[in-house]
């Protein structure tokens, strides 16, 4: 399988459920070096775990959380 998204990079927000995570598997697996947020941390673990992605716990509606 050729990974049309290989040596490209991607974040992906709201990821730990639904079309996030989702989108993210779909990134992953075409190749894609995948970094995931959200906000609850240990569902976010589970997932990054399943696909193979990077998770950063963060709200992205909190400035503060955005250096992350």
């Amino acid at each position: 399988m050729t990974k049309e998204l290989a040596g490209k990079c991607a974040i992906v927000t709201g990821a730990s459920e639904g079309y996030g995570m989702g989108i993210a598997q779909v990134l992953t697996r075409a190749g894609a070096q995948v970094w995931i947020t959200a906000r609850r941390s240990e569902k976010l673990q589970t997932v990054a775990t399943q696909i193979g992605a990077t998770p950063v716990t963060a709200d992205v509606t909190q400035p503060a959380d955005w250096d992350r």
